[in-house]
């Protein structure tokens, strides 16, 4: 065997349904950010330089926090469902 490899089973620390409910919350915070990338049109950064990555990040974030109380408010409008 090689050196720092344990090949015993791990002991079973989670369940099978805690196992798919993480597995499902990670999807859920992916799905999110996804929205929320769409959302404010963030792409990436704008160059490499972490002196404006940084503020450029910064800013796009501060923009999700501000815009998404009124985007959920917004999707659950009946004038949205009608527009769907």
């Amino acid at each position: 065997m090689a050196p720092g490899r344990d090949l015993r089973p791990a002991p079973k620390i989670f369940t099978t349904a805690d196992i798919l409910a993480l597995y499902r919350l990670r999807w859920r915070i992916e799905l999110a950010f996804k929205r929320l990338k769409s959302l404010i049109g963030l792409k990436g950064p704008p160059g490499v330089d972490e002196r404006s990555a940084k503020p450029y990040l910064l800013a796009h974030l501060l923009m999700i926090l501000l815009l998404e109380p009124l985007v959920d408010e917004f999707e659950d409008s009946p004038h949205w469902q009608l527009a769907a």
